[in-house]
């Protein structure tokens, strides 16, 4: 089984596969390095990361979100969270820039890999930044 980091990296893939096209992660490390913090939002005006989140959360040693009580798979992540924020979420058409680019993402981060954008000496994904339509900075 994938870890919980991983699971939620795909699980917006499969939301913008479900249309929900402006749906983002901006993800990265506790300045301790120990803990993974995310923001899961919408994309605004043409923009991300904005306020407010749908939910901002970090994970260090337990997997849990406030979304899925069974998160064991990127599907069953995936089913919470559009059952848990279903009236905030918006449908758009797919795919998208932005969905085009976060599917290219993933491809190069790989398996074993978890998704850092930011940390205290810079993410180790952070160029991808500069190439993701809508990002405004943090």
């Amino acid at each position: 089984m994938s870890h919980l980091p991983y699971r939620i990296m795909h699980m917006i893939q499969q939301l913008h596969q479900r249309g929900y096209t402006d749906v983002y992660l901006y993800a990265g490390l506790a300045p301790s390095g120990m803990s993974w913090r995310y923001s899961i939002g919408q994309i605004q005006g043409g923009q991300w990361p904005v306020s407010p989140h749908l939910v901002s959360s970090g994970l260090s040693k337990n997997d849990h979100t406030a979304w899925a009580d069974d998160n064991s798979t990127v599907e069953l992540l995936t089913e919470g969270f559009e059952n848990h924020f279903k009236p905030q979420l918006r449908k758009g058409s797919y795919p998208t820039v932005f969905t085009n680019w976060y599917a290219q993402l993933l491809s190069a981060i790989g398996t074993d890999d978890v998704l850092v954008f930011f940390a205290d000496y810079g993410g180790k994904h952070q160029h991808w930044l500069s190439s993701a339509p809508g990002y405004k900075g943090s």
